[in-house]
Protein backbone atom coordinates (compact mmCIF):
# COMPACT_ATOMS: atom_id res chain seq x y z
CA UNK A 1 0.00 0.00 0.00
CA UNK A 2 1.56 3.32 -0.91
CA UNK A 3 1.50 6.57 1.25
CA UNK A 4 -1.22 8.11 -0.40
CA UNK A 5 -3.72 4.96 0.34
CA UNK A 6 -2.43 4.93 4.11
CA UNK A 7 -3.43 8.39 4.33
CA UNK A 8 -6.67 8.18 2.71
CA UNK A 9 -7.57 5.39 5.13
CA UNK A 10 -6.49 7.14 7.91
CA UNK A 11 -8.84 10.12 7.06
CA UNK A 12 -11.71 7.60 6.44
CA UNK A 13 -11.34 6.24 9.94
CA UNK A 14 -10.85 9.54 11.59
CA UNK A 15 -14.07 10.79 10.08
CA UNK A 16 -15.57 7.84 12.06
CA UNK A 17 -14.59 9.26 15.41
CA UNK A 18 -16.95 9.28 18.47
CA UNK A 19 -16.67 13.33 19.51
CA UNK A 20 -17.64 11.42 23.14
CA UNK A 21 -14.41 9.38 23.00
CA UNK A 22 -12.23 12.07 22.58
CA UNK A 23 -11.16 12.81 26.27
CA UNK A 24 -10.58 9.39 26.85
CA UNK A 25 -8.75 9.32 23.66
CA UNK A 26 -6.49 12.02 24.65
CA UNK A 27 -6.09 10.55 28.20
CA UNK A 28 -4.47 7.13 26.75
CA UNK A 29 -2.14 9.00 24.25
CA UNK A 30 1.82 7.70 24.85
CA UNK A 31 2.98 11.17 24.16
CA UNK A 32 2.29 14.81 24.88
CA UNK A 33 2.73 14.64 20.67
CA UNK A 34 0.34 11.82 20.37
CA UNK A 35 -2.03 13.85 22.29
CA UNK A 36 -1.35 17.07 20.42
CA UNK A 37 -1.85 15.10 17.14
CA UNK A 38 -5.27 13.42 18.14
CA UNK A 39 -6.87 16.98 19.39
CA UNK A 40 -5.99 17.99 15.67
CA UNK A 41 -7.56 15.19 14.33
CA UNK A 42 -10.31 15.68 16.47
CA UNK A 43 -10.81 19.28 15.79
CA UNK A 44 -10.37 19.41 12.17
CA UNK A 45 -13.52 16.39 11.71
CA UNK A 46 -15.40 18.82 14.31
CA UNK A 47 -14.98 21.78 11.86
CA UNK A 48 -16.05 19.85 8.50
CA UNK A 49 -19.31 18.48 10.78
CA UNK A 50 -20.29 22.03 11.77
CA UNK A 51 -19.69 23.08 8.24
CA UNK A 52 -21.98 20.81 6.98
CA UNK A 53 -24.70 21.51 9.38
CA UNK A 54 -23.93 25.53 8.45
CA UNK A 55 -23.94 25.06 4.95
CA UNK A 56 -27.49 22.60 5.05
CA UNK A 57 -29.03 25.65 7.39
CA UNK A 58 -29.57 23.05 10.19
CA UNK A 59 -28.36 25.14 13.37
Amino acid sequence: MCQIEKLQELYDECKKMNFDETSDILEKARSEEEARFFALVSDLILQQKQEEVISAKRF
